[in-house]
């Protein structure tokens, strides 16, 4: 459903391409959520079972599941964004192209998403079908607005692309016929996923594809708008060859022309939102620059940890920077990248702490205070992951949903902060060797302790504590009185995930000591043998 909230006016300018800005209303939408259609057939889940090919019934019954849970503006990311996953005229004659260079048919065994033996994505679309016209026609039945995410540059399973196998399906001809073009041109020789396997945006031809398919989208079906994905992959260009300006330059020109193709058909203006990282130190290597993507008519700006849950961000940055646009932080069913108590596949990451509802909640009432409109929601069925690995399995927590952008039920819960390892402002996994101080900041919005009840802060390691470890922590300069209580949180069905309980030591932090900001905490190793800290949470009842 639309929120109602009363759209707001941009000022009136032009930029420098021409794109009049003047009575545009900002994007009325709060809560958005991506599907990576990999799923359907890639997971268990109450409409798909294990090893079942895909079927059309499946896409509506994804799209479905989340209707009246909130969400305004659904995103349909329809496969790794080379070979589109829509009744296409810009390569027609791919399939017949890819049957007669590999001497295969286009099976329903393709094996195009991650660990899914028995997928079909492809046979569908050979056959006639069409996920984005099932997209726009489940959306709009439901009352949700229907977007497109392309990927831009998404390397998943690309080493493929010259053997003579189902995966190679999921390389266009243009990759498969250019490898020259390639970031690296060597990457089918790197193991898992790497992410120079994409191609390089400074070629013309590459830009050129991909803004065909987007024009393609733009002219064929009643979007309410494209989702531009920097960040499948978010290298676009080879170290060194192209200066951070140019790339921002070749960037902007090619967002200011998707903009054109959306205007290009008439009625209710139709948003561009760009999929980026939440820190703004990290865009020019991308070739991002958000005044200037504003400027040439970007509606929306989803502040993302690429694959992580993260609290610290530049929403407040980002939002000085663009008064009048949509802004929004991503949020995804990990907390960390964690490889250490669970071995994962080479496009695995099981072991990842799933969020709980309260870091749900906390992270979307940061985001929020700190000047974002909304929340979106990215890789959220993956807490369904199918009965192989050990890890917990329970359908995703949907009734969350509803609750991200209610600011007056976020201020009434408990707040769970977390540092952990993740993509962005990442401050862990770090070694404490002894007699060492090492600081971490934690981005928090304390508020009032009505109860009285102990505000905790826990450590969790990578070797297990022993009697000889002594471990210190202060926050803001006081120190802190160490606790025997590392219990989980509010109930954490994941905190086995972070940690097992002889990795964890706990403190009792006063609450007066808290700011609204950036918080430094020190923590000290006074005897024993170097530690590394690899996870970091604190929970305010």
């Amino acid at each position: 459903m639309i929120c109602p909230r009363t759209p707001e006016k941009t000022s009136d300018r032009r930029s420098c391409h021409g794109i009049r800005k003047e009575n545009i209303m900002k994007a009325p939408y709060r809560l958005l959520y991506n599907n990576d259609t990999t799923n359907t057939a890639g997971i268990v889940s109450p409409w798909h079972e294990e090893g079942e090919p895909f079927r059309e019934d499946h896409l509506v019954a994804s799209i479905a599941e989340v209707a009246k849970m909130g969400v305004d503006a659904y995103m349909l990311s329809p496969g790794m964004g080379w070979v589109p996953w829509w009744q296409s005229n810009v390569d027609p004659d791919f399939y017949a192209w890819w049957k007669n260079r590999t001497g295969l048919e286009v099976g329903s065994n393709s094996c195009i998403g991650l660990a899914v033996e028995s997928a079909g994505y492809d046979r569908y679309v050979y056959e006639g079908g069409d996920m984005v016209k099932v997209l726009v026609a489940t959306c709009r039945k439901h009352g949700m607005a229907p977007f497109v995410s392309l990927r831009l540059n998404d390397v998943h399973l690309q080493e493929n692309y010259a053997r003579k196998n189902q995966a190679s399906l999921v390389s266009c001809r243009l990759y498969a016929e250019h490898p020259e073009w390639h970031v690296d041109p060597d990457h089918p020789n790197k193991e898992g996923y790497y992410p120079l396997r994409g191609m390089n945006w400074a070629i013309p031809e590459v830009r050129e594809y991909k803004l065909a398919l987007l024009r393609e989208l733009a002219e064929k079906y009643d979007l309410a708008g494209l989702e531009l994905d920097f960040l499948r992959d978010d290298h676009l260009f080879r170290q060194g060859e192209v200066a951070d300006a140019d790339r921002i330059n070749i960037i902007t020109d090619f967002v200011a022309q998707v903009r054109q193709a959306l205007d290009a058909r008439p009625g209710t203006r139709r948003h561009i939102c760009v999929r980026i990282p939440l820190q703004l130190s990290a865009h020019p290597c991308i070739g991002l620059n958000v005044a200037r993507l504003r400027d040439v008519g970007v509606d929306m700006f989803n502040l993302s940890g690429w694959y992580h849950t993260t609290q610290r961000t530049d929403v407040a940055a980002a939002r000085k920077l663009l008064p009048d646009a949509a802004i929004y932080l991503e949020l995804t069913h990990s907390t960390a990248w964690y490889p250490y108590f669970l071995k994962s596949g080479n496009y695995g990451t099981n072991g990842d702490p799933r969020p709980s509802d309260h870091q749900f909640y906390t992270t979307a009432r940061l985001a929020l205070e700190r000047g974002a409109d909304g929340i979106s929601l990215f890789n959220f069925v993956y807490y369904r992951h199918g009965h192989n690995f050990d890890i917990p399995v329970m359908e995703p927590p949907f009734y969350v949903l509803p609750k991200l952008t209610d600011r007056a039920f976020l201020a009434r819960q408990s707040q769970y902060y977390m540092l952990a390892g993740t993509c962005y402002y990442n401050q862990l996994p770090r070694k404490l060797s002894l007699g060492t101080a090492e600081t971490f900041q934690m981005d928090l919005a304390p508020r009032h302790n009505h109860n009285n009840r102990p505000i905790r802060l826990r450590v969790h390691t990578k070797r297990p504590l022993t009697t000889e470890d002594r471990l210190a922590a202060s926050i803001n300069g006081t120190p802190l009185e160490q606790t025997e209580d590392t219990s989980r949180f509010f109930g954490n069905p994941f905190d086995g995930m972070i940690s097992p309980v002889n990795h964890r030591c706990a403190w009792i932090v006063p609450g007066g000591i808290l700011v609204n900001g950036l918080n430094d905490l020190v923590l000290q190793l006074s005897s024993g043998e170097a530690i590394d800290i690899i996870y970091i949470d604190l929970a305010i009842p």
